[in-house]
């Protein structure tokens, strides 16, 4: 959202973001048996797949350690467009 010049614009990009890494991440395929294996590896490039794995594995009812990797990878996700964010408003509104 720090790329974006005024609110009108928020929205579409917002919504194209959202539904590209929803796709790219899982979320829309998950009822799809029998995925090909590079789309499972391609679900780790967005935070939506780590956050489908950490949800699957609770549910499977997976030991705490098996859930804690991606849930630390959120968190790290998280920081780091948290800073990057950060980074960009600071720039702009210096």
């Amino acid at each position: 959202m720090s790329f974006v010049k005024t609110n009108r614009q928020a929205g579409p990009v917002l919504g194209a973001v959202l539904t590209l890494t929803g796709v790219a991440g899982g979320t829309i395929t998950t009822g799809i048996p029998n995925m090909p294996a590079f789309y499972n590896t391609l679900t780790l490039l967005t935070p939506q797949g780590w956050a489908l794995n950490a949800w699957k594995a609770s549910l499977a009812g997976s030991l705490p350690g098996q859930v804690f990797l991606p849930v630390a990878v959120l968190c790290l996700i998280g920081l780091v467009f948290f800073a990057i964010g950060a980074l960009i408003f600071r720039r702009r509104y210096a």
